[in-house]
C-alpha cells in the first residue's frame, strides 16, 4: 500500500483523509478517484455521550436509600429488645428523599406539590424521630409550628409567583416571614410552657429585622443607591 505525508508537515496519512490532522492542510491526491461518500479517518469534532438520565439516577439513588432502610427495620424487628431504632433511620431517610430526590423524577418540579410533600415529610419526620410516645408534645407544639411556617412558605410562595420583583422587595418579603413567624413560635412556645401568651426573645429578631426592612426600603425607593449595589456587589 502506498502511503502519503502531508505536504505541509510531513505527518503520516491514512486513506481517505481529506485534511491533515496535524495542521489542517487540505489533501489533494489526483490519482485518486472522487469517492461517492467521504468518510473521514477522524472525527473533526468530538462527539460527546449524551447527559444521564435524571430519572435514571434518581431511580438508582432511591434503590440505595431503600435497600439500607429495608435492612435496619429487619434487623429491628427479629431484634426488638435493642429499642425502636430503625424509625430515626427510616424518618431521615424518607424526609432526605422527598426533598432532595424527588424532584428529580420530574423535568420542571410543581412549585405548590413540592411545598405540599415537603410539609407533609417534615410533619412526619418530626413526629418519627422526636414526637413518638410524645404525642401531647408533638400535636400541641411541633404540628402547629410546623404547619404555621409552612403557611407562611406558602403565602411568600404565592407573592413571588404573581410577578417578578425586584431583589429589595424579596428581601423584605423574607425579613416580614421572619418578624411573623419568630412572634408566632416565641408565643406558642410561652403558652406552652406557662400556659398564656407572651412574647419575650423575638423581641431581639423582630427589632433586627425592622431595621434590616427600613434599609432595604430605602434601597428600593432609591434608584442611584440600588444601582451603586448591584454595580458593587453583582446583585
Amino acid at each position: 500500500m502506498t502511503l502519503s505525508y502531508c505536504v505541509n508537515c510531513g505527518v503520516e496519512l491514512e486513506r481517505g483523509t481529506r485534511h491533515c490532522p496535524l495542521c489542517a492542510v487540505e489533501v489533494l491526491n489526483p490519482k485518486e478517484e472522487p469517492q461517492a461518500e467521504y468518510i473521514p479517518a477522524y472525527p473533526e469534532k468530538l462527539v460527546l455521550p449524551k447527559a444521564t438520565n435524571r430519572r435514571y439516577v434518581a431511580f438508582l439513588i432511591s434503590m440505595t436509600i431503600l435497600i439500607p432502610n429495608i435492612v435496619c427495620s429487619l434487623t429491628n424487628l427479629l431484634f426488638p429488645a435493642s429499642g425502636s431504632w430503625a424509625r430515626y433511620v427510616n424518618a431521615a431517610s424518607a424526609f432526605l428523599w422527598v426533598l432532595l430526590v424527588l424532584p428529580w423524577f420530574w423535568k420542571r418540579f410543581p412549585a405548590y406539590l413540592a411545598w405540599l410533600l415537603d410539609t407533609l415529610a417534615l410533619c412526619l419526620f418530626v413526629y418519627l424521630f422526636y414526637g413518638l410516645g410524645e404525642k401531647p408534645w408533638y400535636f400541641t407544639l411541633a404540628l402547629p409550628l410546623i404547619l404555621g411556617l409552612s403557611a407562611m412558605v406558602l403565602v411568600w410562595l404565592f407573592w413571588l409567583r404573581r410577578k417578578k420583583h425586584a431583589w429589595p422587595s424579596i428581601v423584605i418579603a423574607v425579613l416580614l416571614c421572619v418578624v411573623a413567624f419568630s412572634v408566632f413560635m416565641d408565643g406558642l412556645i410561652y403558652y406552652f410552657i406557662y400556659g398564656r401568651l407572651a412574647i419575650g426573645v423575638s423581641l431581639i429578631v423582630v427589632a433586627s429585622c425592622v431595621a434590616l426592612i427600613g434599609f432595604f426600603a430605602y434601597v428600593r425607593k432609591s434608584g442611584r443607591f440600588r444601582a451603586w449595589l448591584s454595580r458593587r456587589f453583582f446583585v
